[in-house]
């Protein structure tokens, strides 16, 4: 018994010895946790606060610093009134005043002087330009103190502040060093995964995907005149990309509905298409669209559609397929009329010809020779075009010369329509076979290749395939060494 007295007494005193320094290891932890939290409150105490900063940012950006300067005055107010909405956002959860989800895009230009060192402001003559997309507003996180923004948020105002030649951490901010949620980080990894896969994929997909952007982003299409599209699909991206970044510079600019096309010169043509010069720089673009008026593109637009609903109707009363004019023609008064004295001898006279011998026949409308050209006869003013497969009538014809035209020559041009549509179904019955033989996903051709050129390649591919599988012994074969190509 008295050895385990001599234990119990042991361990007792072990058991003292340990709480004693126990209790002297709490007394320096809570001490270490005292001068931490003293050091913390400090430090936030030196911090500016958030408030103090945004009123630093307002008075660099204010409006009345650029009156002399109308493209930085307008993105700087826009670009505040954006700031507003967006930390209305993050005070009351991340879905206030604007769609969950959406990212803010910035853009501010301050003068050099105030961001001397600032990382993500670029050179705009004498001013800097501060252009800078953040997520949208992180949702609140019910454990944290009353009126803290989230961590995700108070970065990204960091990172709008610092751009602007601010202090990027205020009192309440998170750490740049802190460990970050791995979702803070999907939607950046998503857009550099989506970047690398165009980039991978050549300049088509690429204009492709700018094309979309620029139509679901700002509501404006994009196409080229033919001496950009001589220039390639690297030459065209490059001229989306450089106007992606007019449009961006403009923000608050609104133009939806606008058809830009990229040319050689500038101005709004009789079909509402805004024209931009590809030798100016995106900063010119910029000024130019600025002092647009875009109700005359509107207009433009909605009167050149009234006259293709005019020419549908006109070749439904005259039974032709179509009713068009060459590019110089369009909205013009001589074509115009044509359509009106055409559109009233088909309510009267009805269909050429009963409406059943050419309703796939279209005619196109040509101009009058100018002054001092010679004057064709009538005869070589209507013309057909064999190789393509349409009429051609003078705008100043007459209903009567349109309907013994079209009844004289209509049968032809139907018959090498006709023609045509047998090469075009003959080209898709041999191509939809090369797809099953080869187990294709989908073959395709350059639309500047005919039908009647694409079918014997087609058919010297089967042809080839053939004799790999007489080589094989049987068509099985075949079919199996097309399968094995990986294709």
């Amino acid at each position: 018994m008295r050895r385990w007295d001599l234990l119990a007494s042991a361990i007792f005193a072990s058991s003292r010895s340990h709480r004693q320094s126990f209790r002297s290891d709490l007394g320096l932890l809570r001490g270490s946790c005292n001068i931490v939290l003293f050091s913390s409150q400090t430090e936030n105490a030196q911090r500016p606060q958030l408030k103090v900063q945004l009123r630093e940012l307002y008075k660099r950006v204010h409006p009345d610093l650029f009156h002399d300067i109308p493209l930085a005055r307008q993105a700087n107010e826009h670009s505040f009134k954006l700031l507003q909405e967006y930390l209305d956002s993050a005070k009351k959860g991340g879905e206030v005043g604007r769609t969950a989800g959406v990212p803010f895009k910035f853009l501010f230009y301050l003068h050099k002087e105030q961001v001397d060192g600032a990382s993500e402001a670029a050179d705009e003559g004498d001013l800097k330009r501060v252009d800078l997309v953040l997520p949208p507003p992180a949702r609140l996180d019910a454990r944290a103190a009353e009126g803290t923004l989230p961590r995700a948020t108070q970065r990204a105002l960091g990172r709008l502040l610092e751009a602007c030649g601010l202090d990027a951490d205020f009192a309440g901010g998170a750490d740049e060093g802190a460990a970050a949620r791995l979702r803070e980080f999907i939607p950046a990894a998503a857009e550099l995964a989506r970047q690398r896969q165009f980039s991978q994929r050549g300049p088509r997909h690429e204009i492709s995907a700018l094309r979309t952007a620029l139509r679901l982003g700002r509501q404006v299409t994009v196409g080229f005149a033919a001496t950009v599209l001589g220039q390639g699909p690297g030459a065209q991206a490059e001229q989306l990309r450089k106007l992606a970044a007019a449009l961006d510079r403009i923000s608050h600019v609104e133009l939806a509905g606008v058809h830009v096309m990229l040319g050689r010169d500038y101005g709004v043509d009789p079909l509402g298409r805004l024209w931009l010069d590809v030798d100016d720089t995106a900063l010119f673009w910029s000024g130019y669209l600025m002092a647009l008026d875009v109700s005359e593109c509107h207009e433009r637009q909605e009167a050149a559609a009234r006259v293709r609903r005019l020419e549908a109707s006109v070749a439904a009363l005259l039974g032709l397929s179509m009713v068009y004019c060459v590019p110089s023609l369009r909205m013009k008064p001589d074509f115009l009329r044509f359509l009106e004295r055409m559109a009233a001898a088909g309510s009267e006279r009805g269909p050429i010809g009963g409406g059943r011998k050419f309703g796939g026949v279209p005619l196109c409308v040509t101009e009058e020779p100018s002054a001092g050209e010679a004057v064709p006869s009538a005869q070589d003013a209507f013309s057909v075009d064999t190789s393509m497969g349409f009429l051609s009538a003078p705008v100043a014809a007459s209903a009567d010369q349109v309907y013994d035209f079209v009844k004289a020559s209509g049968r032809e041009v139907a018959e090498v329509l006709s023609r045509r549509k047998g090469q075009h179904q003959r080209a898709e019955d041999l191509r939809r076979a090369v797809e099953r033989r080869l187990r294709l996903r989908r073959l395709s051709h350059d639309p500047a290749v005919s039908h009647d050129r694409c079918t014997p390649g087609f058919r010297h591919v089967l042809r080839c395939v053939r004799a790999a599988a007489a080589e094989c012994g049987c068509a099985a074969a075949a079919d199996g060494w097309a399968g094995g190509q990986g294709v």
